[in-house]
């Protein structure tokens, strides 16, 4: 089949945070924090692109913070838009 767009998806324990940049990391802006007991789970934005990553709770986040955010990409996920289902898995 040939896409002519995709939904890319990773795992919210996937997302790698730094607060300073990082080789290959993207700044993104914390929109919501859910403190959920032993980790903390954030709402990030940049531009239209919505992302959840999982932090540790020991650690204090809040909305409108800057943040660097990496993703290998062998923890990549691409999904068709249309029929949602998964097309690769692992795509490197």
């Amino acid at each position: 089949a040939n896409y002519s767009k995709v939904t890319v998806a990773a795992r919210p324990e996937d997302v790698h945070l730094s607060n300073s940049p990082i080789a290959q990391s993207i700044s993104y802006e914390i929109d919501a924090v859910f403190p959920t007991g032993p980790e903390t789970l954030l709402l990030l934005k940049r531009n239209e692109h919505r992302l959840y990553a999982r932090a540790d709770h020991r650690l204090d986040y809040s909305p409108q913070q800057s943040i660097y955010v990496h993703v290998n990409s062998e923890d990549l996920n691409l999904f068709d838009p249309h029929t949602q289902s998964l097309i690769v898995s692992s795509p490197v």
